[in-house]
């Protein structure tokens, strides 16, 4: 049975275009995370995923709590089917926190030097899932940054 997106970009969006060049079964906000600025982005998302980002350390994850935050940013529609899937599959042999934003950038750059027949798609997955990091970071570094002009003002 196939379930109808959860959002549904406004026409003229960047979320609208961007579905046209990458497929998202959940749909996207009018900024999806991908193809926007950190500031564009933060403004499709809800009050209630910016207080669960504030708090996040991409440099030091483990993967289980990234997993659930990469699921949440799937759900509501800030990135892509080939993001999400591609940070479901990392170092899942202990629990040990990662950097995730050098995990996926380190693995976009062997894929794409492996030249057998899955090597090239394997790498835009992780070139996706490396862009969607080192864009969700840049969300992280902006709320941070609005949290310290808070206290402050």
């Amino acid at each position: 049975m196939d379930m109808p997106p959860v959002s549904t970009p406004s026409y003229d969006s960047k979320g609208y275009k961007y579905l046209k060049v990458e497929s998202s079964e959940r749909g996207y906000v009018d900024n999806p995370l991908e193809c926007t600025s950190a500031t564009e982005s933060l403004s499709s998302m809800s009050e209630d995923t910016k207080n669960l980002l504030r708090n996040v350390n991409l440099q030091s994850i483990r993967p289980k709590e990234l997993a659930k935050i990469i699921g949440r940013l799937y759900d509501e529609g800030h990135i892509s089917d080939r993001a999400s899937s591609t940070f479901f599959v990392l170092p899942a042999d202990g629990n040990d926190p990662i950097d995730a934003v050098a995990f996926m950038a380190a693995e976009a750059r062997k894929w794409n030097l492996d030249k057998s027949e899955y090597g090239p798609n394997t790498a835009r997955y992780y070139a996706r899932a490396s862009e969607a990091a080192t864009r969700l970071q840049d969300v992280i570094d902006v709320l941070r940054s609005e949290s310290r002009l808070d206290v402050v003002a």
